[in-house]
């Protein structure tokens, strides 16, 4: 019987990538595997494959997981370096500055 191997693939990289960030903010919030699963809808055993990027990432858990662990799929997929958006750094350099109302200021 032959065995193959499985190549690294450009998505092999990008899911193993996102489950490395996945990760490293769920060890540094100490949020358990199980949990996280939970919110986001889907069994641990599968987060687990996710996580060590031998399985693939639907659109809607990088969402989900985004939300929960409170950054950015563009965190997530290796397109920013700023995991907490918004709390600093991220996206809010390039937002026009706001007043307490939500209002342009001026």
């Amino acid at each position: 019987m032959q065995t193959t191997r499985q190549r690294n693939t450009p998505s092999r990289d990008i899911d193993a990538e996102i489950g490395r960030r996945a990760h490293m903010l769920m060890w540094d919030a100490k949020r358990k595997q199980g949990e996280v699963a939970e919110q986001i809808g889907i069994h641990s055993d599968s987060l687990s494959r996710k996580l060590k990027g031998t399985t693939g990432w639907a659109a809607s858990e990088l969402v989900a997981i985004a939300g929960v662990l409170g950054t950015s799929v563009s965190y997530l997929v290796g397109e920013a370096e700023d995991p907490h958006p918004g709390m600093g750094g991220g996206l809010r350099g390039s937002l026009p500055g706001l007043d307490s109302n939500q209002e342009p200021a001026g």
